[in-house]
């Protein structure tokens, strides 16, 4: 039987990693309003999606949850069930 010299081990690591910054990283307090959409989750559970143009993750924590979405974002969140455009 051969070895696979650890590879198989460096593939499931590779996997792990996101291209995307952790949602930690974009403060929920915007510099611009004016670059910013206010949603509200509506669902009874806890969603989570990201951004088709930033790749930033927005996390709603569970029934009337509030975040800013960046206004290039905000399109494709209008389409996500159970979430409120607020302005």
């Amino acid at each position: 039987m051969g070895c696979c010299g650890n590879k198989r081990a460096g593939l499931i690591r590779q996997k792990a990693i996101t291209p995307f910054p952790a949602p930690e990283t974009w403060p929920q307090e915007p510099f611009n309003e004016e670059d910013v959409f206010t949603f509200q989750y509506m669902g009874n559970s806890m969603l989570s999606t990201t951004g088709q143009i930033t790749g930033k993750e927005y996390r709603f924590t569970g029934k009337g949850a509030v975040l800013w979405v960046d206004k290039r974002d905000a399109h494709f969140l209008e389409e996500v069930p159970n979430l409120l455009k607020l302005d």
